[in-house]
This record gives structure tokens, C-alpha cells and sequence, in this order.
């Protein structure tokens, strides 16, 4: 039996839907109002007063709300730092569709932070977050890509994600691909014959200071460092360099002199104790001849195995540090 409405019930009708999609939309923009305000609390600092204004939208399911109160666990804002229930507040959010959280989610589980280490999650969730057009997403499956960090090993792949990723305007994504297609040619170099003696081995040194000195940092390829051959390495601190010269290690900048070294490990290891703490430094003196002259070059270790050393400069990377395995 068909059912037919008069003019005025369906009038009636279309009037109750209308007021219907009008209250969920009121409720939509408040709700999204109050996240707005919390984020604007959060970015200036008041941490407590984004907590007491997300709490309630975070329990009642809001997505962005859990992701925000993640975000607060995660850095101890507001709150004790408490990176399990950053997880749990992060994987909330990704359930229900929230690329931020799902770019986040991922990291944690690619760092086991708040959680078992667990690559598989770590790329299934930054395929959900590239999908809805995350650029950190992106460059994170690029990173996953250049060290075989969870999937197999394909700079193709690496350069494809971060070009996707450099597309969107992130930046450090397009500096990577620089450093591939560098570290390409300079493997090609590398295979080819011999160069003449004094023609040096840096791929990429920082351009002149304005007093014409040669400038205190350079940075090189693996290719240079292994083209320059085994060089005894000297200890910074009081510690031994013998285990670093049998182990795997990581390369991270070679300096003008022996107590720039020092200083600029001095910071790196401050500021990323939870990496580098534990690590013994020590540098190489490398002659690159007259025109290069003498350089310094950090390394850290030990590291136990290629698959720690990888995982090493992965995190270091992610932190916009540049890193080089270096095998025994």
C-alpha cells in the first residue's frame, strides 16, 4: 500500500527535518566553538584551562578533543606526563576518523612511546592519515621507505612519499629528497674509478662565512665517509673509543676542530638525552688535503647491530637532525 500526504503533512514534514539538521548543526558549532577555544588556550600556554575545557568534549566521544587531550599527556602539559594514556586518548581520536590523531598514533607505536613498539601499527595508521591528505603522514612513510624501518628498504618509494609530502608544502620532506638524490650520486661517484689524489671528499659543505673563513660545520655523504677509508678515532670525554671502532655507530656532523666537536655534541646529547644518552662521542681527524683541510667528525656509539643504528637515525631525522650509519 503506497501512503499519500497532503500538502500540509508533507509541509509538516519537511518543517521537522529542517529543525532537526538546525539543532545538529547548532550543537556542531558549539562543540567545534569550545575545541576552539581550548586550542586557543593551549596555544597560549594555559594548559590548564584547555584541559578543563576538553575534558568534558573528550569523554563525551568529541574526536578533536582526544586528540587535544592526547596532545597534553604526550608533553605534560597540564597534566603529568603520562605517555600510555596519550596513546589511549590519541587512538581514540584515530578510530573515529581524526587524521592528527592517526599521524600521532603512529608515532607513538613507531617509537614505542606509551606502547609495545609495533611498525605494522605504525604504517597501517599513517596509510589512514596520508588518505585523508596528512604531509607529516606522508613524510613519515618517506622516512619508513629511505631506512626499511617497517616495510622493505626503496628509495623510489622513499622519494615518491616525499614528494608527495613536499607537494603540500612540507618542507623538511623536500630537503630529504635532496639528500637522496645527493646520496645517489655520490654512491655512483663512489663506484666509479678513483679520483685524482687532493680531490677531496665533501658532497655538501655549508656555504662561506662573510669573513671569507671556512665555515665551523660540513656535512657529508656516506660515500665520502667511506671513500676516506679507516681512521683511528679519538675519544671526547674521558670514555674509551675502542668499542665504537668495533661496532656500528652514527655519523652526525664533522666540525673545524676537535672543541667545536665536543660543544656540538655537548648540545645534541642535552637536548636529546632520551636518544643519544648512554652513547660514548668521539671524532675522526680526516685530512682532506690543502684546499678541504682538516675536519673532525662526530660519531656516536656503540650501537647494537645495522637494525638499531637504522632505528637510531630514523628518530634522529624525525627531529630534523641529520644522521649517517657507519659500519664497523
Amino acid at each position: 500500500m503506497v501512503t499519500r500526504f497532503s500538502y500540509r503533512a508533507k509541509r509538516a514534514i519537511r518543517l521537522a527535518f529542517a529543525a532537526s539538521w538546525m539543532a545538529l548543526a547548532a550543537a556542531g558549532s558549539a562543540v567545534a566553538a569550545d575545541f576552539d577555544h581550548g586550542l586557543t588556550t593551549y596555544l597560549l600556554g594555559r594548559y590548564n584551562d584547555a584541559f578543563d575545557i576538553w575534558r568534558d568534549l573528550a569523554e563525551a566521544g568529541d574526536k578533536e578533543a582526544q586528540f587535544g587531550f592526547g596532545l597534553l599527556y604526550e608533553q605534560g602539559r597540564g597534566v603529568s606526563r603520562d605517555l600510555p594514556t596519550a596513546a589511549a586518548w590519541y587512538r581514540r581520536a584515530a578510530e573515529q576518523g581524526s587524521m592528527r590523531a592517526q599521524t600521532q598514533i603512529a608515532g607513538m607505536y613507531a617509537r614505542g612511546h606509551g606502547v609495545t613498539e609495533d611498525w605494522r601499527q605504525a604504517i597501517a595508521w599513517w596509510l589512514r592519515a596520508e588518505a585523508q591528505g596528512s604531509m607529516r603522514a606522508k613524510f613519515h612513510l618517506g622516512q619508513a621507505y629511505q631506512y626499511g624501518s617497517g616495510v622493505e628498504l626503496d628509495l623510489d618509494k622513499a622519494v615518491q612519499w616525499y614528494d608527495e609530502s613536499a607537494a603540500l608544502g612540507y618542507r623538511p620532506a623536500a630537503l630529504l629528497i635532496v639528500e637522496i638524490n645527493r646520496q645517489r650520486e655520490a654512491e655512483e661517484a663512489a663506484a666509479a674509478p678513483p679520483a685524482e689524489p687532493g680531490s677531496g671528499g665533501l658532497v655538501d659543505v655549508e656555504a662561506p662565512r662573510a669573513d671569507g673563513q671556512a665555515p665551523s660545520v660540513i656535512h657529508e655523504s656516506l660515500a665520502a665517509l667511506e671513500g676516506q677509508g679507516a681512521s683511528p678515532l679519538i675519544a671526547l670525554g674521558d670514555a674509551s673509543a675502542q668499542p665504537l671502532e668495533e661496532s656500528h655507530r652514527v655519523y652526525l656532523a664533522s666540525y673545524r676542530g676537535i672543541q667545536l666537536a665536543g660543544e656540538g655534541w655537548q648540545g645534541m646529547a642535552d637536548a636529546n638525552a632520551d636518544l643519544l644518552g648512554g652513547l660514548v662521542a668521539a671524532v675522526a681527524l680526516i685530512d682532506l688535503g690543502r684546499e678541504k683541510g682538516i675536519v673532525y667528525r662526530l660519531q656516536a656509539g656503540p650501537l647494537a647491530g645495522i637494525t638499531n643504528a637504522n632505528a637510531l637515525c630514523y628518530k634522529l631525522n624525525q627531529r630534523q637532525i641529520p644522521c649517517i650509519v657507519v659500519k664497523p
